[in-house]
């Protein structure tokens, strides 16, 4: 299966659609599939070796974010970008996507090409509601508190047996 093919149908509509696109490749086994579309249709690409505070930043402040890889629909979320997900073939994509209350299942990586109607219809159903950027960033903020609260409980644990050790 080669990938390039609908990655770019799928960016040559949203540079027609949507504006601005810019490409994620958030690990290097990204970097083959989009290093080519990046110079085939001169678009922007952030690399692996990116600062997270910096991808952070610039996924939080986009319109939207496209992708299946799970950090950088976090880093997204965190601003309140609306994330359409694209199956990693994992239960993390579909987690996130119920934790934010996005309706919309993962779309399969494998059809694209075929999708790319369907990816721009959410998409402009999402673009259409300006209060869900507010609601996105709310509910990542409140999953942000409830990792840190699970952070500190098995801090704690691990703290309290150390001491029963002792």
């Amino acid at each position: 299966y080669d990938p390039i093919p609908g990655f770019t149908k799928l960016c040559q509509r949203l540079q027609y659609e949507a504006g601005q696109v810019v490409l994620t490749a958030s690990a290097a086994a990204d970097l083959p599939i989009f290093e080519p579309i990046a110079k085939a249709l001169k678009l922007p690409l952030i690399r692996p070796e990116l600062p997270p505070q910096q991808a952070v930043d610039l996924l939080g402040h986009a319109s939207a974010y496209i992708g299946g890889r799970w950090h950088s629909s976090i880093f997204a979320a965190t601003g309140g970008t609306p994330v359409l997900t694209i199956a990693a073939h994992t239960f993390k994509v579909d987690a996130l996507n119920e934790q934010l209350e996005l309706h919309h299942s993962p779309f399969n990586p494998f059809n694209l090409e075929q999708d790319v109607d369907t990816i721009l219809r959410q998409l402009n159903t999402y673009l259409a509601n300006p209060e869900l950027r507010v609601e996105i960033r709310n509910r990542a903020r409140k999953l942000g508190r409830q990792s840190w609260e699970n952070v500190r409980f098995v801090r704690d644990m691990v703290r309290e047996r150390s001491r029963q050790a002792a």
